[in-house]
C-alpha cells in the first residue's frame, strides 16, 4: 500500500471514529454538546476529513490527474453533513466514508485514491500504442530467447510469457514452440499482440493473480516484474516453482539497483518501478531454484540484469 493510501485511510478512519464518539456521547447517551463535543468534532473529524480532501486534491494536481475532482468535493460535502446535530445517527458521515471507498473503485475515470499499481496499469492502457513503439525500438530479445530454449533442449516446450505487451517477443518465441501463452494486464496491449502475432494465444490477465498452468518448461518475464514489489515477486516465484516442470526455467530481466520504489512521470504518464539486484531475486527464490545464468547490461544509460533460474528437482 503506497503512502497516499495509508495516509488517507488513517485520516478517514479518524474522521469516522470522531463521528462514532460524537454520536455515542450526544446521540446515544444524550450528553449535551459542549467543550468535549467540539474538541472531538473540530480537532479530529474536521481536521482529519478536510486534510484528507485537500491532501488527495494536492496529489491529484501534482501527478497531473485533475479529473473527476467533483467526486472529492461531493464526498466532502456528504461527510460534513454528518456534523448536523439533528442527524444524530451520523448516517451521512458514514455515507461519506463508504462513498469514498466506492469512489476508490469507481469504474471508468480517475480515482480519488489510486495506488501505484493501478496508476501504472492505467498508463499501459491509455498509452498502449506509444509504449508499444518504444518496446519495438528496443528490439526483440532474440539472443535471450535462443539461450532460454537451449537450456531446455526439449521439442515443443510449454511456454508462459508474463507481461507479453504487444507481442514483440512472442513473434520470436513461437519459432521454437507451438505451445505458447502470453498474458498481459492491458487489454489494449493484448489487442495489439493479437494483431501483430495472429493465431497465437494471448490472454488478458494480471500475472500477480493469475494461476499459472502446470507443466511449464519456460516462463519469460522480460522487464515485467519491475512493476511488482518484493512481496509480489516472492509470490510469483512461488507460483512458478509449482508450475514449472523439474528443470524448467524462469527467465527474468529487471532494472538493476538497490531495492527501492520509484514513480516516474513521463510523456506516457505515471508508472512505478521497483529496482532489484540478482541477490534480491536469489533470496526471494529460495531453495526451490538454482541460478543457471546471470548477466548485467547497460541499456539507454540504465543498468539492467538478466537472471535465469532453474527449478530444482525434489532430490537436489
Amino acid at each position: 500500500m503506497e503512502k497516499q493510501t495509508k495516509i488517507t485511510y488513517i485520516l478517514f478512519g479518524l474522521s469516522i471514529l470522531a463521528v462514532i464518539l460524537r454520536n455515542a456521547f450526544y446521540g446515544l447517551f444524550k450528553i449535551e454538546e459542549g467543550v468535549f463535543f467540539y474538541f472531538i468534532l473540530f480537532f479530529v473529524f474536521v481536521l482529519s476529513f478536510i486534510t484528507s480532501i485537500f491532501y488527495n486534491t494536492f496529489i491529484y494536481f501534482r501527478r497531473g490527474e485533475p479529473k473527476d475532482l467533483w467526486k472529492i468535493g461531493f464526498l466532502g460535502l456528504v461527510g460534513l453533513l454528518g456534523l448536523i446535530p439533528d442527524l444524530s445517527t451520523g448516517f451521512f458521515g458514514f455515507l461519506g466514508f463508504f462513498g469514498f471507498l466506492g469512489a476508490r473503485y469507481w469504474r471508468g475515470g480517475s480515482r480519488i485514491l489510486i495506488d501505484n499499481k493501478q496508476r501504472t496499469m492505467n498508463t499501459y492502457r491509455k498509452e498502449a500504442i506509444k509504449l508499444a513503439g518504444t518496446f519495438d525500438a528496443v528490439g526483440t530479445r532474440i539472443k535471450d530467447i535462443e539461450r532460454a530454449f537451449s537450456f531446455v533442449g526439449k521439442k515443443d516446450p510449454k511456454i508462459l510469457e508474463l507481461g507479453c505487451g504487444n507481442g514483440r517477443d512472442a513473434k520470436e518465441i513461437i519459432k521454437y514452440t507451438n505451445n505458447y501463452l502470453g498474458i498481459d494486464v492491458s487489454p489494449e496491449m493484448i489487442a495489439l499482440a493479437r494483431t501483430n502475432v495472429p493465431g497465437t494465444v494471448f490472454k488478458i490477465a494480471d500475472f500477480e493473480d493469475f494461476r499459472f498452468p502446470l507443466g511449464l518448461d519456460i516462463i519469460f518475464a522480460f522487464a515485467s516484474l519491475l512493476h511488482s514489489d518484493k512481496s509480489s515477486v516472492k509470490r510469483i516465484l512461488e507460483k512458478a516453482q509449482v508450475a514449472l516442470n523439474d528443470g524448467g526455467i524462469f527467465y527474468i530481466s529487471l532494472k538493476f539497483g538497490d531495492y527501492k520504489e520509484e514513480t516516474k512521470i513521463d510523456e506516457f504518464g505515471p508508472r512505478t518501478f521497483y529496482f532489484y539486484t540478482p541477490d534480491d531475486i536469489k533470496r526471494l527464490a529460495g531453495d526451490g531454484f538454482g541460478v543457471l545464468y546471470e548477466d548485467n547490461q547497460d541499456l539507454r544509460g540504465r543498468k539492467w540484469f538478466t537472471i535465469v533460474l532453474r527449478k530444482r528437482s525434489p532430490s537436489v
